[in-house]
């Protein structure tokens, strides 16, 4: 009993330091994939790419960014968590469309967005 209590108090401590990190706007890393938001808040490309016709992803992206929304559409879809990041750097994402990658930034809490500082492809 007394190892099950350590652990949960480790547990809530990494649950809390990792909320802290985000919350007071240190640099911290985001994963997930790069999609347009109509595709983002559904989940995935599959309807839209069934609908459509599509082959890819990445066409399915580019189709909904650039033809359905405005052009800041790009946000990174975290399906671990089923979370949705608005992005600010709009221009410096779109070539990684539909790929998986790892965003550092910080997290601006008041407009719900990740102020890129810099971003990798992951595979």
């Amino acid at each position: 009993m007394k190892w099950t209590a350590v652990g949960a108090v480790l547990a809530l401590l990494i649950l809390v330091l990792a909320f802290y990190d985000v919350r007071a706007n240190r640099p911290a890393t985001f994963r997930g994939e790069i999609m347009d938001s109509r595709c983002a808040q559904m989940g995935s490309h599959e309807a839209v790419m069934k609908m459509q016709g599509f082959q890819t992803p990445l066409q399915c992206a580019l189709f909904c960014a650039h033809y359905l929304q405005n052009p800041s559409a790009w946000v990174l879809y975290d399906a671990n968590h089923k979370t949705v990041y608005q992005l600010n750097d709009q221009e410096n994402v779109q070539p990684y469309a539909a790929e998986k990658v790892a965003i550092t930034g910080t997290y601006d809490a008041a407009s719900k967005t990740i102020l890129v500082t810099a971003i990798t492809a992951t595979p």
